[in-house]
């Protein structure tokens, strides 16, 4: 039986619609990437499938990124920008040393063969490569789903491709609860959860590379208001 192609989802000018990101698949089945109204993830868990997206890089400017669940060899790639994206954002937040071999040999573990069965793992691409991916668990320490990793490529940042991953995410969390934790010291990344209606709970010490950090769980009590907050405009 041949495979259903990429689900075709435009989304054009400054802010996403709604109505843009529910779309028909191939087979006729409706599906939904941002509306928490249809079943959770009804494209989304299936690796044949990528929904894409246009999203504007620059003023008047298009470029098109695909969202899907990801493939044993994106693996090398989720690796490196993983890798990149530590050692860029946690520079003055973890000791050099923690930032050297240490934490290429901590990469090549987390993201091994084995990693997908474990995790349900979303990456965006577009013509250049890997831009972004994000991570998760149906249930993680807290009892409901974990955002267990976030990252964009820098030149991506700031253009809905978080955005898109977070949705993607949240959706498979519908209708419970989804957390994540996130460095003190990331700024950047604690503003931007707050936005999104994130609730920071008491700093606690936690462990990056034997590196003990202050750190906060960020809660999201109610995914399908989450996945409504993040159709509206773009972070």
């Amino acid at each position: 039986m041949p495979q259903p192609g990429p689900v075709h989802c435009p989304v054009k000018g400054p802010r996403y619609r709604r109505e843009a990101l529910t779309l028909a698949a191939p087979d006729g089945a409706e599906c939904a990437l941002i509306s928490p109204n249809r079943q959770p993830g009804t494209c989304l868990l299936q690796a044949t499938r990528s929904i894409r997206l246009a999203v504007p890089r620059g003023a008047g400017h298009h470029f098109p990124m695909d969202l899907r669940p990801a493939l044993p060899s994106d693996l090398p790639d989720i690796a490196h920008l993983h890798e990149a994206n530590w050692r860029r954002d946690y520079a003055g937040i973890l000791p050099q040393i923690a930032l050297g071999a240490r934490l290429g040999g901590y990469m090549q573990d987390r993201w091994r063969d084995g990693v997908l069965a474990r995790s349900r793992v979303f990456v965006v691409r577009d013509a250049q490569g890997l831009i972004g991916f994000a991570s998760m668990l149906d249930e993680g320490p807290h009892g409901c789903a974990f955002l267990e990793n976030l990252h964009v490529a820098p030149m991506a940042r700031a253009q809905g491709v978080g955005r898109a991953l977070v949705s993607a995410v949240a959706i498979l969390a519908v209708p419970g609860a989804l957390t994540l934790e996130v460095l003190c010291a990331n700024r950047p990344a604690r503003d931007i959860y707050r936005r999104w209606g994130g609730i920071e709970s008491i700093a606690f010490d936690d462990e990056i590379l034997g590196v003990t950090v202050p750190a906060v769980t960020v809660g999201f009590r109610n995914a399908a208001a989450l996945v409504n907050r993040l159709s509206g405009r773009w972070a």
